[in-house]
């Protein structure tokens, strides 16, 4: 494990802290990979998207689509821009703004795999599952 400027600090002073697997900037970092290709698919190819959830794409499910697909690309913009700053409160904002927005899309995604259980359902819940519990690891590790 590569070790961060707080374990350095503390080691140098006998404080000790737990340790953590994913931080502030790594989660934020994660999200951004995660948004840009989540957005891409359903911006660029929102198609493929539905294809996967079993879906026909009409006109109408496709500018559907595409707004989720905006509405990540802004979620994702956020995480990019705290994971470049040095602002602790940017960063803890854009963590618990992301942390809501899974919980929001964990649960409408659950709900799809229970009643839908298509292919893109089951893994939309496993993403939107891993990206919030990065969010509250890194909130939880406020370095």
């Amino acid at each position: 494990r590569q070790m961060c400027i707080r374990d350095s600090i503390n080691a140098e002073y006998g404080e000790t802290t737990p340790p953590t697997m994913c931080d502030q900037d790594c989660a934020l970092k994660a999200i951004t990979v995660a948004g840009t290709i989540y957005s891409a698919q359903t911006i660029v190819a929102p198609s493929t998207y539905l294809a996967q959830d079993e879906i026909l794409a009409t006109e109408e499910t496709l500018g559907l689509t595409r707004s989720i697909g905006g509405g990540i690309a802004s979620l994702t913009s956020v995480a990019y821009m705290a994971s470049q700053s040095e602002s602790q409160e940017l960063k803890t904002a854009a963590l618990c703004s992301g942390a809501a927005g899974f919980v929001a899309w964990t649960a409408n995604n659950v709900h799809r795999a229970v009643t839908r259980g298509s292919t893109q359902s089951y893994l939309d819940t496993a993403v939107t599952s891993l990206l919030l519990g990065l969010c509250v690891a890194g909130l939880y590790s406020k370095k």
